[in-house]
C-alpha cells in the first residue's frame, strides 16, 4: 500500500478512509530499482508523488479474520507490515496558483538524469499543466507551467521526451491529451511540444490531431520517433494512438 488505507469490521463491511490514485503513472529508476509513483488524491482534490524506500518493498495491509464470539459477526484484524509504514516516502504537490482540484490524468516521464516531466489537468478550469522537477527530494519547490487553456482540455494524458539523454526543458516534452469539449469529433485529440523555451519560461505549441477517426472519452498514448510499417522511406516524428470506432493511430511528420 502507497497511501490511503480501508477499515474492514467483517467479511461484509468496507469502509474506504480515503480515495488515493484514481490517476496515475510509475516511473522506475534503471541504476538502483527504486520506484516513483505520482497519483491523485481525490480526498483532498490534489496531486500526490511517492518514492519507494528501496526496491525491495514488503507487502502492505495484512488483514486476520477473527471469529467472532457465539452470536457475533466475527472482525478482520489489521496487521501493519513493515513496507506500508517505512516503505515509501510521499509528498503533496503543490497546485498552481487559483486551483483547487489539481492533479487529474496526471502523467510522467524520467529522463536519463533521474528528472521528472510531469503533466497533469486543472480539473476545476480544465487547463492543462506541465512541471520539470530535477529530483524527488525537491518536490516542494516544483513549478508549473500552463500549457494549454483554451476549451476543456487536459483529459487522458500522455507525456514522452523527444531527447530523453537532456534534462529539463531540453529533453523536449511532448504531451498528448483531450479537448473534452469536442469528444467524438476529429478534433477530440490534442498534441502540445515546446516551441520555445528559457531557464525559467516556455513557450508551448498546441495542435490538433489532423485525425481521421472521431476521438472518445478514453486514454490517449504517445511515441516518439515511431515505425511506419507501410512506408521504408519516411519516418514520422510523433505516433499518437487513441480510441475511435477502432484503435487509431496517426502519424504525425512534422512540417514538409
Amino acid at each position: 500500500v502507497i497511501d490511503g488505507w480501508d477499515v474492514v469490521t467483517s467479511q461484509s463491511t468496507v469502509t474506504t478512509t480515503w480515495d488515493v490514485g484514481l490517476y496515475s503513472d510509475i516511473k522506475v529508476d534503471s541504476a538502483n530499482g527504486i520506484p516513483y509513483v505520482v497519483y491523485y488524491d481525490a480526498g483532498n482534490k490534489c496531486l500526490k508523488m511517492a518514492k519507494g524506500k528501496n526496491k525491495a518493498l514488503t507487502t502492505g495491509r495484512v488483514y486476520t479474520y477473527q471469529e467472532g464470539e457465539e452470536g457475533k459477526d466475527g472482525e478482520y484484524i489489521t496487521t501493519t507490515a513493515t513496507g506500508e509504514k517505512d516503505g515509501w516516502s510521499r509528498v503533496e504537490l503543490k497546485a498552481p496558483a487559483g486551483s483547487l482540484n489539481f492533479g487529474t490524468y496526471v502523467s510522467m516521464e524520467m529522463d536519463k538524469n533521474k528528472g521528472f516531466h510531469i503533466t497533469a489537468q486543472d480539473a476545476d478550469n480544465g487547463n492543462l499543466y506541465y512541471a520539470y522537477l530535477d529530483s524527488f527530494d525537491n518536490a516542494s519547490n516544483i513549478k508549473w507551467h500552463l500549457v494549454d487553456a483554451t476549451s476543456t482540455v487536459g483529459a487522458w494524458t500522455d507525456i514522452k521526451l523527444q531527447l530523453p539523454e537532456s534534462s529539463g526543458f531540453a529533453a523536449k516534452p511532448v504531451i498528448s491529451y483531450q479537448d473534452t469539449a469536442k469528444l467524438n469529433t476529429t478534433a477530440a485529440i490534442k498534441v502540445a511540444f515546446i516551441e520555445t523555451f528559457d531557464a525559467n519560461t516556455i513557450t508551448w505549441e498546441c495542435m490538433a490531431d489532423p485525425a481521421k477517426y472521431a476521438g472518445k472519452d478514453q486514454k490517449t498514448s504517445i511515441v516518439i520517433n515511431p515505425v511506419e510499417l507501410d512506408s521504408s522511406t519516411q519516418t514520422a516524428k510523433l505516433a499518437v494512438g487513441f480510441n475511435s470506432s477502432v484503435f487509431a493511430v496517426d502519424f504525425l511528420r512534422g512540417e514538409q
